[in-house]
């Protein structure tokens, strides 16, 4: 890894410095570390590590200021992750419309959504096991809805990965049915 990537992690540590994730409280610059992480583990090149660390700064920071910092490319493979605006639909209408734009991706930036995915999924998962009333009560739809859009998800990441990224569509589709069964356990 070159100085660049070092140079993402801080620029990412000091935009999440104060943000805490999940019904655990988490660090929330462990969630990109997380999906760096994976991106690396499952083939990803620098670049896509380097855009999985930034993919949440988008929150907080314009296009410009990240093309100034990390090139156009990065800015705008990072800005893939911004979510169009579901105004006016029910949450179900809004996970279908995130499903769609999927499809429009090409492998190189699905995987980094596929580890982005994952680790949320990870995440979730250990959520479910650790505090799963107070998993439920922060979710804005309930498990099986969560549970429907990951695997509808799965559909398009398996479609467009199985080449190239074989390796990150079959540990997704592992990451789903752990979700599923936590998901499942924690609502009995």
């Amino acid at each position: 890894m070159s100085t660049r990537f070092t140079q993402a992690l801080a620029f990412a540590a000091a935009i999440h410095e104060r943000q805490i994730k999940g019904p655990r409280s988490l660090p929330f610059i462990a969630h990109p570390m997380g999906v760096a992480s994976l991106v690396m583990l499952l083939g990803g090149n620098e670049d896509q590590a380097v855009v999985a660390i930034l993919h949440d700064t988008i929150e907080a920071v314009s296009r410009e200021t990240l093309t100034s910092h990390f090139g156009a490319e990065i800015s705008r493979r990072a800005f893939l992750f911004e979510t169009p605006a579901f105004e006016n639909t029910d949450w179900r209408s809004g996970r279908i419309a995130y499903q769609n734009h999927l499809k429009t991706l090409d492998a190189s930036h699905l995987l980094v959504v596929a580890c982005e995915e994952m680790h949320e999924l990870q995440e979730w998962t250990r959520d479910c096991e650790l505090a799963p009333v107070l998993t439920w009560q922060v979710a804005s739809a309930p498990p099986a809805e969560w549970v429907w859009h990951f695997t509808e998800m799965g559909k398009t990441l398996r479609e467009k990965l199985r080449h190239e990224y074989r390796p990150a569509a079959d540990a997704y589709d592992q990451a789903v049915d752990s979700f599923s069964r936590a998901a499942g356990q924690a609502t009995r």
